[in-house]
């Protein structure tokens, strides 16, 4: 149907209007449209309607024609909006979203969505915060697929602690966030394509693998670094590496052969054995971490070359370059035992441990030790050098952790009871502790016994700290839905590290990237776990019951979420310095539980501890309040009202007013 005539119709009646109704009977031009249109009255009641109201407008009769030209006007309007077309240039595309995505538009005010796109592409002065405290107060919007199309281009953010930030958001986003992050991906690229590869691992590991062979052909530099690196999601690509090992140089040679390292392979093997025959050192660097037979081999043939001719040296002789290179390379090869396993294995150990004075006198300044660290209470590096004793010691603990199997579990109780159990070697604790959690008995009566054990070397809180630290290489493990047992071992100019998975990182997922870094997780049966964290409770490890709590069983949660609520009214037996400290971080547990009462906090964080000085721990704790918000703002009110009173140390009456103000920015939504 042509109607075009309506709209002709429609500007002649609009001339009319201007012109006057004196000359309707001469206006040849509108009786010309109303003929144009008499066709149309057939296909719609409103059209007939139309065609009677231009024959009483044109008939002489008509005694009021003002009205009836406005009452025609409307209704040719009326016609032509409900017949109104919108049209544009070029071809139609297709909306952009995510399909894989469960929610596609978010019922969000269009002026928070339109700020937030905006906080997100674009760079300013305090688009972070506004992003952060969005994601705070309206995690729902970050749903919507507009803004994650902004979230995938923020990874590009000038200012990185932003890009940062969203990288681990996106890293919680599972598959649904994929096709974004591969959309217009520039091998080229630079820190960007850096993270959304980090993101793409983080979510599907060696799922992508096709992904990663596409982007290498025409990647450079850091992005063809990454991509390398993520090869070794994949063993299938173990023939694509071995022939990386004859093309890639530098750091990006290093990165493969760290990789290959973990991969069972005859060829492999031979790489490792050409090499060690030029250096030594730099095999057992590659090899630190791995745990394949092939490795265990090479690293004990290279350890026991070379120990009789460090015992043949002389003590307290200078020593010549040629020996201080042999010694160098003989230390690498003890720290590179890490995580092997077998009859020779062991056999080397007990060399090593047979001849430990000699060996303290004529090696010790060069053997490295391992540093244990949590996230809050770190055992620190120690100028003290540690003894050779301890030091294999530590090396059996991280070899259990990586997983070197039953052979050292033996060996570590055999060495903790000292043959026969004349004498428990404290040196051998931690490493026993985790054997004898291997074994699937209730092991914390085995525990107890041993701290409260009388002993040469430790007392019973050295004791209890040495099993502590067997224990936080484990913790619940939330993506897996099991325990793990997590850390890295990070070689550094051959010194070896090894830290718990308690040091901060998300998900116990560390972000680190460095060539010499190797990180291992695996899961872990720990079918007395409940019992475990029953004894842990008794000497309050708190960080650990947190972290070892099985976070899918509700009950589960409800039972530790209570401990920590009641632990919260204990901070009379914390000192002073450490107890608000504390409190902000029972506050982050009872979140990860769940947990929904939050009744009486407040005033035991404003009476506890030293004078306040920083109005963001402040701020950080009434945000962070479990709980619906108006159970937290009741909580608030609690602190101001005793600030009122005077009451709280180190708050004046500026500060009271500041808190009403603050309140009011918080629960203000």
């Amino acid at each position: 149907m042509d109607i075009a005539p309506i709209y002709e119709l429609q500007n002649r009646l609009r001339s009319a209007a201007i012109a006057g109704v004196n000359l309707l009977q001469e206006d040849f031009r509108l009786k010309r449209a109303a003929e144009a249109v008499k066709p149309l009255e057939g296909a719609s009641p409103v059209f007939a309607k139309l065609n009677q109201q231009m024959t009483l407008l044109l008939s002489a009769d008509c005694t009021n024609p003002m009205a009836v030209l406005l009452d025609t006007l409307v209704l040719a309007d009326a016609v032509i909006c409900t017949l109104g077309t919108v049209d544009a240039v070029g071809e139609i595309q297709p909306l952009e979203t995510d399909t894989m995505a469960d929610v596609v538009i978010v019922n969000a005010p269009c002026s928070k969505v339109k700020s937030l796109i905006e906080a997100l592409t674009t760079s300013g002065s305090g688009n972070y915060a506004f992003v952060r405290d969005m994601y705070k107060s309206s995690p729902e919007i970050f749903k919507d697929y507009r803004v994650r199309h902004a979230l995938v281009h923020a990874l590009g953010a000038s200012y990185a602690e932003l890009a940062e930030m969203v990288k681990e958001w996106l890293m919680e986003e599972g598959a649904s966030v994929l096709p974004l992050l591969k959309k217009d991906f520039d091998p080229k690229g630079k820190k960007e394509m850096q993270r959304r590869l980090e993101v793409i691992n983080a979510i599907a590991g060696g799922k992508e693998n096709d992904f990663y062979l596409k982007m290498l052909a025409d990647a450079e530099k850091d992005i063809r670094l990454e991509l390398i690196k993520l090869l070794g999601e994949e063993p299938s690509n173990k023939d694509i590496l071995l022939d990386m090992v004859n093309t890639e140089k530098g750091r990006n040679k290093q990165t493969v052969l760290n990789i290959l390292a973990g991969m069972h392979d005859d060829r492999i093997n031979a790489i490792f054995e050409k090499m060690a025959k030029k250096k030594p050192e730099d095999v057992c660097e590659y090899l630190i971490t791995s745990t394949t037979e092939g490795a265990s081999k090479i690293i004990v043939q290279i350890c026991m070359e070379l120990l009789p001719a460090i015992l043949e040296m002389q003590e307290g002789q200078e020593r010549t370059d040629d020996e201080k290179l042999k010694i160098k390379r003989f230390c690498r090869s003890v720290e590179a035992l890490i995580g092997k396993s077998g009859d020779d294995v062991v056999k080397c150990y007990k060399m090593l441990l047979e001849n430990k004075e000699k060996l303290d006198v004529l090696a010790g300044d060069e053997i490295k030790y391992f540093v244990v660290e949590s996230q809050f209470e770190e055992v620190k590096e120690k100028k003290k050098r540690h003894t050779w004793e301890e030091t294999i010691g530590r090396h059996l603990a991280i070899s259990l952790v990586v997983g070197s199997g039953q052979q050292i579990a033996v060996l570590a109780m055999e060495q903790y009871e000292n043959h026969g159990g004349k004498r428990k070697n404290d040196n051998f604790l931690t490493a026993a502790a985790l054997a004898k959690m291997y074994e699937g008995d209730d092991c914390t009566v085995w525990y107890e016994e041993q701290i409260q054990t009388k002993t040469e070397h430790k007392d019973a809180e050295g004791r209890r700290d040495a099993i502590r630290a067997a224990l936080q290489y484990i913790r619940w493990d939330e993506r897996k839905h099991g325990y793990m047992m997590y850390g890295y071992v990070h070689g550094y100019r051959g010194a070896a590290y090894c830290r718990s998975a308690m040091y901060g990182y998300r998900n116990a997922y560390d972000a680190l990237h460095e060539d010499s870094n190797k990180r291992f997780r695996r899961i872990l049966d720990i079918p007395n776990a409940g019992s475990i964290i029953q004894w842990m409770m008794k000497y309050r490890w708190d960080e650990l019951i947190y972290y070892w709590t099985d976070r899918d069983n509700e009950a589960e949660c409800a039972k530790m979420g209570e401990w920590f609520y009641n632990r919260f009214f204990d901070m009379d037996q914390v000192p002073s310095p450490n107890a608000r400290h504390m409190m902000l971080r029972y506050l982050d547990y009872l979140n990860g539980y769940k947990w929904t009462k939050c009744k009486g906090l407040a005033e035991v964080f404003a009476m506890r501890g030293q004078p306040f000085v920083d109005s963001y721990q402040i701020q950080s704790f009434f945000e962070k309040l479990p709980g619906s918000r108006e159970d937290a703002k009741a909580e608030m009110d609690v602190f101001i009202k005793l600030a009122e009173e005077n009451k709280i140390k180190g708050i004046s009456e500026n500060g009271v007013n500041y808190y009403k103000y603050l309140r009011e920015q918080i629960f203000s939504e």
